[in-house]
């Protein structure tokens, strides 16, 4: 049935049979997505700053609703993957090594030290630990972060200094590189979600991680026989966008009825993008990326550009509708213009250009096929409605997909955290229990290195730390300042109204911790150093220049000391304590 065009939000939605009431920020999503890929055209075609008459977009920092556009994603595209051997051993270990680190400059520091191609690349081939430590503990020594604050990556040991948090993924890239384990996994096989649940099985692989490597890897021809809507997970910023996009006693029933349902709505609001923008009279060719090129044919929003953005449109509410309570209210960064800077030209990815990907492939007892019942449904009913329909939006025209939906009556598939929450708490003394000890075994025996950990387990009687709600605070050790492994942080348990403090290596050790800290580090931008300090003019407030982990210096910004000292307290403290001057600034 085609869209009304009004700009009248629908009172209700069915999602998987479920009704959900959508709140006014359902409208907003929409209206966000359009206006801030439309930013981003307008800087393109060279029109002035600031682009936009929203002044919530021009001082708040934003990603694009694309996913791919982001800066560390179009850099993994045009100087990782696409350049370099091509090989699919050395392309998986080139985006393996980028994902370690999320950062730029890292991967920058290790092609001008260790590149042994024509175009600088490093090798699996010429790969050699203790070079890469040498390179990441004189960068370290140095005071160079390696880092990016975008993307946690869990502490661990390998018999070096507890510092060097390299050594330990190191050994965690040589375990998906080992006997080429992943490689043989991603080309056999059958199901994105397949590829995801094997990432998830070694040690320090969380579901957002898993994902985002994921992703990552998507770009590449690795996984071109893939569609962009085969598979999501709903990460821990979308899952508070969602709390806010729908009210909260019908998403609360909704995720009663169907544990699923963040992916089903995620998935639903991809099918029907077409519908809202349309029914909002909002210019659709915004939301058509690369539509001036003949390969693209442009391209809607996707699965993970939607899950992206109900995670930044989270954070936009807090300035457009502050009465929408939230456990943090403010943006820990905001937008500074730098003039002159230009863009370079978008990078569609080559692998979406394989025909493969116009094929729909959902596990039929994964987490995607439990929250395709209603556009199985439609397409049971009537195929040519379906087939011109926007209930599919997948390269290159949603118009010619055929979609693989099995039955959706097997939901067996959940999340860790679901998993956790269904294990009754019996007496017991703590021990893990294996459901499928052979199964673990057999994965242990052709990996031939214990860096595993099962996802299949029972807890006999759930610790309070496999029971973290919530990350308050965190405070780093006074001996040593910056060491990531002697972070303490204060969290609450479910069972538990008193907060405690943890270290970081125990807050990680469980999933419902590791999703906590994600939850917590998100909204925290990590500051690599302070530069300056100046006073504003009324002589009462003083402000300084913060260079934040894992963006560029053209990225710092003036914050105010109230703020740092509510949330960086030690940065401010050894910035003062050099002996700088206080200088009187506009």
């Amino acid at each position: 049935m085609p869209p009304t065009r009004t700009t009248k939000q629908p009172s209700t939605i069915i999602v998987n049979g479920i009704e959900l009431q959508p709140t006014k920020l359902f409208d907003t999503f929409w209206r966000w997505c359009a206006e801030r890929k439309a930013m981003d055209d307008r800087r393109r075609a060279g029109l002035p700053h600031p682009w936009t008459s929203d002044r919530h977009l021009t001082q708040g920092y934003f990603c694009m609703p694309y996913r791919v556009l982001d800066r560390g994603c179009q850099f993994l595209i045009t100087q990782i993957i696409q350049k370099g051997s091509q090989d699919p051993r050395e392309v998986l270990f080139r985006i393996l090594l980028y994902d370690i680190f999320t950062k730029i400059s890292t991967y920058e520091l290790i092609q001008s030290s260790l590149g042994d191609d024509e175009d600088q690349q490093p090798t699996w081939k010429s790969y050699n630990r203790r070079a890469y430590e040498s390179i990441f503990r004189s960068a370290f020594q140095r005071g160079i972060s390696l880092y990016t604050g975008a993307f946690i990556k869990p502490t661990g040991q390998c018999g070096k200094s507890s510092k060097e948090n390299f050594c330990h993924h190191l050994e965690s890239l040589e375990a998906f590189m080992k006997d080429d384990v992943l490689l043989n996994c991603i080309q056999t096989a059958e199901y994105m979600e397949d590829i995801f649940d094997f990432l998830k099985s070694f040690r320090g692989m969380g579901d957002f991680t898993a994902y985002q490597l994921l992703v990552n890897l998507s770009y590449s021809s690795l996984l071109s026989r893939f569609s962009n809507m085969d598979f999501v997970v709903a990460g821990i910023g979308c899952v508070s966008g969602l709390h806010k996009l729908f009210a909260k006693g019908s998403l609360n029933r909704a995720k009663y009825l169907d544990p699923m349902i963040y992916v089903g709505i995620i998935r639903w609001m991809a099918d029907t993008q077409d519908e809202h923008f349309k029914r909002l009279g909002l210019d659709s060719t915004f939301m058509q990326l690369g539509s001036d090129s003949p390969r693209s044919a442009g391209i809607p929003l996707q699965l993970a550009d939607i899950e992206h953005s109900i995670c930044e449109v989270d954070k936009y509410a807090r300035l457009l509708h502050p009465e929408m309570r939230a456990k943090r209210m403010n943006l820990r960064r905001t937008y500074k213009y730098v003039e002159g800077r230009t863009l370079p030209p978008v990078a569609i990815p080559k692998a979406w250009g394989d025909p493969r990907r116009k094929l729909v492939r959902i596990r039929p007892d994964g987490m995607g096929n439990a929250n395709r019942a209603e556009a199985e449904e439609e397409n049971a009913e009537d195929d040519s409605d379906f087939e011109t329909s926007s209930l599919v939006s997948s390269f290159p025209s949603p118009a010619s997909l055929d979609t693989v939906v099995a039955s959706s009556a097997s939901r067996s598939q959940s999340s860790s955290r679901d998993t956790l929450t269904e294990v009754s708490d019996v007496e017991g003394d703590g021990d893990v229990e294996m459901k499928n000890p052979d199964e673990r075994t057999s994965v242990t025996e052709v990996l031939s290195i214990p860096v595993l950990r099962s996802s299949r387990i029972a807890l006999k009687k759930l610790s309070a730390v496999s029971e973290i709600e919530e990350v308050l605070e965190h405070q780093p050790s006074s001996a040593n300042p910056g060491s990531s492994s002697v972070i303490k942080y204060l969290v609450r348990h479910k069972s538990s109204r008193n907060p405690t403090w943890i270290p970081e290596a125990t807050l990680l050790s469980t999933t419902s911790g590791e999703e906590a800290f994600r939850a917590y580090t998100e909204e925290q931008y990590v500051i690599e150093r302070i530069g300056d300090m100046r006073i504003r003019k009324n002589g009462r407030q003083r402000e300084f220049l913060v260079f934040w982990e894992g963006y560029g210096d053209e990225d710092a910004t003036w914050e105010p000391e109230s703020r740092l000292m509510e949330d960086a307290p030690l940065a401010v403290k050894e910035f003062l304590s050099n002996g700088r001057t206080v200088g009187l600034r506009g």
